[in-house]
């Protein structure tokens, strides 16, 4: 009697959920590839025929004016992601900024179900996904280091600081050129 095996391009749905994924999360890099590789494995197990991920990190400052001056400034860095899946014409997407090995899996499993798909439980077997080249977009546009050359938020702060000095100055201006123009008009009208 012959034991048959499975072949070594297969790996437990358990054994995917327990291994070590430690991918960095202040660099989308190559250290991603366990990660996405599993999560794809389990999606393309689920029955799904596609299914993308998206890594973003952005990082902005919003500035908020009332009345002539600046009221707020408001710093913000996000990171998260989003996964796409895909089941024969229809796709939906799910994002989240659980950047955790969970809360990928989360994500996939709610856009799984939305597709009318569930993750294997844990003695399926998943498919072990090879990918191709991660595509850094960051490295290849030689933007690995752009926050590094970002102005500071002091720097930033200065700069808005002395932008709304320079529109009280305006604005005292204007209500001065508004206050003569009333005055002339007025004594126009009262000369008539």
């Amino acid at each position: 009697m012959t034991v048959a095996t499975s072949p070594t391009s297969l790996l437990k749905t358990h054994d995917l959920l327990h291994r070590d994924y430690s991918a960095t999360r202040d660099r989308f890099d190559l250290s991603w590839e366990p990660t996405l590789a599993a999560l794809l494995g389990l999606g393309r197990a689920a029955g799904a025929d596609f299914i993308e991920f998206f890594l973003e990190r952005s990082n902005y400052v919003g500035c908020q004016a009332e009345d002539d001056a600046i009221t707020s400034i408001a710093p913000r860095l996000i990171t998260g992601a989003g996964v796409r899946v895909f089941r024969g014409k229809a796709d939906c997407y799910v994002s989240t900024n659980d950047l955790s090995f969970r809360g990928l899996q989360s994500a996939l499993d709610k856009a799984l179900s939305i597709m009318g798909l569930t993750l294997p439980g844990p003695t399926a077997h998943s498919p072990e996904i090879n990918l191709e080249l991660l595509r850094d977009y960051a490295s290849a546009r030689s933007k690995d280091y752009w926050l590094d050359q970002c102005s500071s938020m002091q720097e930033m702060g200065d700069v808005l600081l002395a932008a709304n000095a320079a529109l009280a100055q305006q604005a005292s201006v204007v209500k001065l050129v508004n206050e003569i123009l009333l005055e002339r008009l007025a004594g126009s009208a009262r000369g008539r």
